[in-house]
């Protein structure tokens, strides 16, 4: 809480079980409880992002229940500077017939080496 151009992003990632959608939404959710501790924790809320990932990046490929409990899980990626604004679009995640509460997430993360 220190250095106040310290940030956060907050990669929530879900197992390979379930659908595009579903995941997505899920690791959103696991990220966000991540998010609210830190803030509660006293860590500004303008320097913590989230940023779902689904399950598009397993580190354990194979199908256990302990592949599937590692899977699930929220990377923490450390950044110095401004926020950087970073969109992720759902679209292609919508199952047909049914509406998000917002078809676009914006997050912020900074680019600098």
């Amino acid at each position: 809480n220190g250095d106040p151009t310290l940030r956060v992003v907050l990669y929530g990632h879900a197992d390979q079980r379930g659908s595009l959608y579903y995941n997505m939404i899920l690791s959103r959710q696991r990220a966000e409880k991540v998010r609210d501790y830190l803030i509660t924790a006293g860590i500004g809320s303008d320097r913590v992002s989230v940023a779902p990932i689904g399950k598009m990046q397993p580190l354990i490929k194979e199908k256990s229940v302990d592949a599937y409990a590692r899977n699930r899980r929220v990377e923490f990626f450390f950044t110095l500077g401004p926020p950087q604004p970073m969109v992720h679009q759902l679209e292609d995640l919508q199952p047909e017939g049914k509406q998000l509460e917002s078809t676009v997430i914006v997050t912020t993360h900074d680019h600098a080496s």
